[in-house]
């Protein structure tokens, strides 16, 4: 049995701009720190959602994963996003450069799964 990972990223409110614009995705934003998303990979059983597997494929994690948030959809709280980072982040395997991580989460949303989004 692989140990416990668990991986954590809040919700985003964007206070000027829009990160899906198409248009540079410029943004002013602030995290909401009671909004988030959690991801515990090492577990037995669980399953995920498809942005969980793109995630964790990309970040070479095959096993199962238990995965909790309170971010609501389609709001514009980048809940997806947080997803993304917090299974990245229980992967073991997320970048250190927060740049890095932000880039890699937005690679796996447009890239991989087709979702309009910016940084």
């Amino acid at each position: 049995m692989t140990a416990k990972r668990i991986g954590h990223a809040t919700a985003r409110a964007a206070l000027a701009g829009n990160p899906s614009d198409l248009y540079g995705g410029a943004v002013l934003g602030i995290p909401v720190p009671t909004l988030r998303a959690t991801v515990t990979t090492g577990v037995e059983g669980g399953s995920a959602p498809r942005i969980l597997r793109a995630a964790l494929l990309r970040a070479g994690y095959a096993g199962p994963v238990e995965w909790d948030s309170n971010i609501p959809r389609s709001v514009g709280l980048a809940g997806s996003s947080a997803l993304v980072i917090a299974a990245l982040r229980a992967s073991g395997n997320a970048p250190d450069d927060r740049l890095a991580l932000a880039d890699l989460a937005l690679s796996i949303e447009r890239d991989d799964l087709g979702i309009v989004v910016g940084l």
